[in-house]
């Protein structure tokens, strides 16, 4: 027999797992398309598409804490459990990327712009549905 907080615990675990878990995905399945489409990379090339995940994490970064105001407390139960499933965010960048990937030609500039993009629009999803999807949505 389960203890009674054994539901709960594992849900704030999850919700804590939710963002890494997608982006992680994201960043995976964007390399891997990325070689599939180029062949393997050279050191730089990998450099670029690793670098350009990270200018897009700053951008936002920037930018948001510029002009976004301080974050809001939400809870860990406060949190939909349909908000922290990346069940939009990771396909939309992986999408992205593929789309990248099928116009761009050059390596040196398919890797780091698909890495850049998808991680964009990962962020972007996601924010949108965790707005959605946020709290008191009872999903």
């Amino acid at each position: 027999m389960l203890p009674s907080s054994y539901p709960r615990r594992l849900r704030n675990i999850l919700v804590k797992e939710g963002i890494p878990y997608g982006f992680t995905l994201t960043i995976w399945a964007t390399g891997t398309l990325g070689i599939e489409k180029y062949g393997h990379p050279s050191e730089g090339e990998v450099f670029l598409f690793v670098g350009a995940a990270i200018l897009s994490y700053a951008v936002f970064a920037v930018l948001l804490t510029r002009y976004a105001g301080p974050l809001p407390h939400q809870t860990e139960e406060e949190y939909s459990g349909i908000s922290f499933v990346d069940f939009l965010s990771v396909p939309a960048a992986v999408g992205v990327a593929i789309g990248v990937y099928h116009l761009v030609r050059a390596p040196l500039l398919g890797f780091p712009l698909a890495s850049f993009l998808a991680v964009l629009v990962y962020n972007l999803v996601l924010a949108a549905k965790r707005w959605l999807f946020g709290s008191g949505s009872g999903v």
